[in-house]
């Protein structure tokens, strides 16, 4: 159409364009081919052994002769010791025709990895046994749809402003809309990554970064009339949602599994258009508070445990404690309260043109369960932010934004992961002061419907010192167990800072990587030396290192673990005898010592904390001044 001025326009405009690109790439599609795949020619000496098998098995089921049998039991485990021959040779030969460059590299190293198939088998529940994929289906339908409808709670006088406050007519000043260009759309469409699945449409990214100039004069027409009808299109709020394992849980209980939402890519185009203006309109107005560092430009986790952790280093040297609680959400992103946002999104006066369309995202959004070739009927979505969504993350941090602080304590934020922490000398006010902020805290999670799961929260008392037991911590008349040790944002922090249990559990999860790497990174192995070493410093050293300028200063015992690991892993790449001395390894392949790439990956950390806003408004670029202690610091990884 020449205009589109009504919402049923755009959705046929809309239609059309995803027929039109669905058409064009079947025309130049070739047909798939009907021929069973070929898993190759075995040699002939291996083909001739096998069919002397058959004959002399013929022959002693013909006759029962045991000198027959005796044959057979021969040539059958000589084909066994053949066949396995062969496999071992193939599979050399497969490792030595590997190039860094090539991704053959990557596919065989992501296939050992991930040994465990997502096949889903059949499912037990309360009733009965679930065989048939269509009924898997369905009943990952039923459990999904208690998920994404918003927790029981409330507070009528709350729910009442916020009924009252959508109702009302909207009389702020209209700013103008942030109108869409092709160059805009065409760059978003360049940025896309090749191998993201495709939603329900099955139109790829690859396909629209094929589209002529035409194309992205029409998707920008079409986006255009969108923001200015304040209309997000039905079939682009249809998710479908495939099932992924959790690790270490039964196969057979449903609740084992994860959702992965599934959304076209066409409604991740026009997300991508929003989420810019309503990123600079946030930015503008300073809405998402500092202590959020998730889902934000030059924010991270290391810098979130940073700050926490050079808090509790800086009570050490004034003789204090510091208590920490951090707070498990429960299913926060899929929990979110639909009106509560809209009311949160009217309160900052967000422009109405990007209230409409945000409302418009968030209503009547459906979704379907996949599995192999079946899948379950359309069911609604009421609450939560879409998974997978470009818009969901920022949308979740605007219904954070408003958590209660108090004076008296601190909290850091990284999306969902809630930590309140506080510094004293006694032990009893660390724990009034935490108390009181939890209160205040289950007041605001009973008017936002938000559920905080007491029994796997944990509360932390960081410090050198002795000290009393603190009295126990309640949320909702639930206790927070106290424990001398947490795991947050994948770091293991003990109640004195000595990083020993986050090393040997990051050592151990190496030797276990190492172990599962072994057909490709063993000392008989072909692949060349070159491809060993990218695998270990791609797959396996990342681990060791995570997070290390946080804890990069720890003991030298610590690091003395992590050094280990290096020379085992660089002596099965060299395939080094005995008396090759590990500094000539290092040297030969031009590789540096754990503590030097500590101190590397550190210098270029700190290299980044000037383009971190939370990083500067939190001094984390400032040295400390006052040591008393000896104990190492993060900053003297830069000396």
């Amino acid at each position: 159409p020449k205009t589109i001025s009504t919402t049923q326009i755009a959705e046929q405009t809309a239609d059309h364009f995803t027929e039109v690109v669905t058409d064009a790439a079947r025309a130049c599609s070739n047909p798939a081919s009907t021929n069973p795949p070929s898993f190759g020619i075995l040699p002939p000496s291996i083909s001739s052994l096998i069919r002397r098998k058959h004959i002399i098995r013929c022959i002693w089921q013909k006759q029962r002769n045991p000198t027959v049998k005796k044959i057979l039991n021969k040539l059958t485990k000589e084909v066994q010791v053949a066949l396995q021959n062969y496999r071992v040779s193939s599979y050399n030969k497969f490792l030595s025709n590997m190039h860094p460059g090539e991704s053959n590299l990557w596919k065989e190293t992501k296939r050992l990895l991930n040994q465990e198939i997502n096949i889903i088998p059949p499912l037990r529940t309360d009733s009965n046994l679930v065989i048939t994929d269509i009924d898997k289906c369905n009943v990952f339908s039923d459990i999904l749809h208690l998920t994404f409808s918003h927790n029981h709670l409330g507070n009528l006088n709350n729910d009442s402003r916020v009924k009252l406050a959508l109702e009302q007519p909207d009389y702020s000043v209209q700013k103008c809309i942030g109108y869409v260009t092709p160059n805009e759309v065409k760059k978003i469409i360049k940025n896309l990554p090749n191998k993201k699945a495709p939603g329900h449409d099955k139109i790829t990214n690859l396909m629209f970064k094929k589209l002529p100039s035409k194309g992205f004069v029409l998707l920008s027409t079409l986006f255009n009339s969108l923001l200015r009808l304040g209309y997000f299109p039905v079939k682009w709020k249809i998710a479908t949602i495939i099932l992924i394992k959790k690790p270490g849980k039964d196969k057979t209980n449903p609740d084992s599994y994860r959702p992965i939402s599934l959304l076209t890519s066409l409604s991740k185009i026009f997300e991508k258009v929003i989420h810019t203006r309503l990123l600079d309109y946030l930015n503008i107005t300073d809405t998402i508070p500092k202590f959020q560092f998730g889902f934000k430009s030059n924010h991270s986790t290391v810098k979130q445990l940073l700050r926490i952790t050079e808090h509790i280093n800086s009570a050490f040297e004034m003789h204090c404690h510091t208590g920490a609680i951090f707070i498990d959400i429960s299913k926060a992103f899929d929990k979110v309260w639909h009106e509560g946002l809209l009311f949160k999104l009217r309160n900052i006066n967000t422009p109405t043109y990007l209230f409409n369309i945000i409302r418009s995202f968030l209503s009547n959004r459906q979704y379907s369960v996949r599995i192999n070739d079946s899948a379950s009927n359309l069911k609604s979505i009421s609450a939560g932010v879409p998974q997978g969504s470009k818009l969901g993350p920022i949308l979740f941090n605007l219904y954070v934004s408003d958590i209660p602080q108090s004076p008296r304590t601190q909290i850091a934020l990284f999306a969902d992961d809630t930590t309140i922490f506080t510094e004293s000398r006694n032990i009893e006010a660390i724990s009034t002061n935490l108390q009181d902020h939890l209160n205040t805290l289950s007041h605001w999670c009973q008017n936002w419907r938000i559920k905080i799961n007491a029994s796997k929260s944990i509360g932390v008392i960081f410090s050198l010192r002795r000290y009393t037991t603190p009295p126990q911590l309640k949320f909702d008349s639930e206790n927070i167990p106290w424990q001398p040790t947490v795991k947050y944002l994948g770091v293991t922090l003990d109640k004195r800072l000595t990083w020993r249990p986050h090393i040997s559990s990051k050592v151990q999860q190496a030797y276990q990587r190492i172990s599962m790497l072994y057909p490709i990174l063993n000392k008989n192995s072909t692949i060349q030396k070159k491809c060993s070493l990218l695998i270990f410093k791609q797959i396996i050293r990342p681990i060791l290192t995570y997070a290390c300028p946080v804890w990069g200063n720890c003991a030298s015992s610590h690091n003395k673990k992590m050094q280990i690991v290096q020379n085992k892993v660089l002596r099965i790449i060299a395939n080094a005898p005995w008396f090759v001395r590990n500094a000539n390894l290092h040297k030969d392949f031009q590789i540096q010592d754990i503590k030097a790439h500590i101190k590397t990956l550190a210098n270029n950390f700190h290299c980044s904390l000037p383009n971190s806003s939370g990083a500067i408004h939190y001094n984390l670029l400032t040295h400390p001044t006052h040591r008393r202690l000896k104990r190492g610091r993060p900053h003297d990884l830069l000396h």
